[in-house]
């Protein structure tokens, strides 16, 4: 998975990232890639993206959950 934020972005500072492992990609650091037209974003290995921070910290948290 791979999560797409930057820097003036109010929500991705509400995104909890304990105990997940994720590729963040600050699109306003050094990233030269397709940039999103908003972020956060969460782009699955599927090729799925998830652009809602809340839903972000929903699958998050049920990650945690299976992890226990």
């Amino acid at each position: 998975m791979k999560l797409f934020i930057k820097n003036d972005c109010e929500y991705c500072g509400q995104i909890d990232l304990n105990g997940i492992k994720v590729e963040v990609i600050n699109i306003d650091k050094d990233y030269n890639g397709l940039l999103p037209h908003q972020v956060p974003v969460l782009q699955m290995s599927s090729g799925g993206q998830v652009w809602d921070f809340n839903s972000i910290n929903s699958i998050f948290d049920e990650l945690r959950k299976a992890k226990k």
